[in-house]
């Protein structure tokens, strides 16, 4: 199955959670098979082929969170789920280092403030490991990307401000979706 959906407007300044969920009962053992995987961040979600093209938006300064998730199948034959480590595959590095490791599973990096914001795709590869009841090991890495959001930065600008003039809650909230629907 090939996905991928919009929730909601991409939200700058604010922290990305990237989630792989994985369905470890099919893919344990086998070649790697992207229709077993599930990937969102919040905004959008993707299962398929789609994954490799999935694009996650990332504002300077803030963290991104990869964490992975079984489905509930998996959970109850007794899968585990870790995210090893994030690597860069291309283009600049926006983080502090070429490979980011796992801590408990997951992985929290910060994009660099300097990061340069051109219309650049940045490819990383998450690598997990999914582990079966009996302790048996599997190892995967697929292949989203990232991308740092040029208009993060004023968006935030407007809405700090916006949100500081004091107006009434039915204005503000006007002008800020009038603000969000200008730089999406």
């Amino acid at each position: 199955m090939t996905n991928t959906i919009d929730s909601e407007d991409f939200q700058p300044g604010r922290n990305r959670f990237i989630t792989l969920t994985v369905d470890a009962v099919a893919q344990f053992g086998q070649p790697l098979d992207l229709n077993n995987f599930i990937i969102s961040d919040g905004t959008k979600v993707a299962s398929g082929s789609a994954i490799e093209h999935f694009l996650t938006q990332v504002t300077k300064s803030k963290q991104v969170i990869w964490n992975g998730f079984l489905d509930s199948n998996s959970r109850k034959e007794g899968y585990q789920i870790m995210i090893e480590q994030i690597q860069r595959k291309d283009g600049f590095n926006i983080f502090d280092t070429e490979i980011l490791p796992g801590n408990s599973g997951m992985v929290i990096a910060q994009v660099m403030k300097d990061t340069p914001i051109e219309q650049d795709n940045y490819k990383y590869t998450i690598s997990i490991v999914i582990t079966n009841k009996d302790g048996d090991t599997c190892s995967y890495d697929i292949d989203p990307r990232l991308k740092g959001n040029p208009s993060a930065a004023y968006e935030e600008i407007l809405i700090d401000f916006i949100s500081s003039l004091g107006l009434d809650n039915v204005l503000e909230t006007n002008l800020l979706t009038v603000i969000k629907k200008h730089f999406n």
